[in-house]
């Protein structure tokens, strides 16, 4: 099969074709402010080593109401 390279430009206008929509790269940092937490509390991230997306997920705990918990076995709940 051909090899073809992501183009968020083409993503986006091939979502606006059939959805009518198009992507905010930057919506989720802009406005829940990304990793920049401090103003939040109380929130439990669940992180599972199985999960090939938990590297990118919160995995220590920023303060003691942002707590990080790592499941060894399982995949993100």
């Amino acid at each position: 099969s051909e090899l073809h390279s992501w183009n968020l430009k083409e993503f986006s206008d091939n979502c606006f074709k059939q959805w009518g929509v198009r992507q905010r790269p930057s919506w989720i940092t802009t406005v829940c402010g990304g990793k920049n937490m401090s103003s939040h509390m109380d929130i439990i991230f669940s992180n599972g080593k199985l999960d090939p997306w938990s590297g990118g997920g919160v995995t220590k705990d920023i303060t003691d109401t942002l707590v990080a918990v790592t499941i060894s076995e399982g995949p993100t709940v």
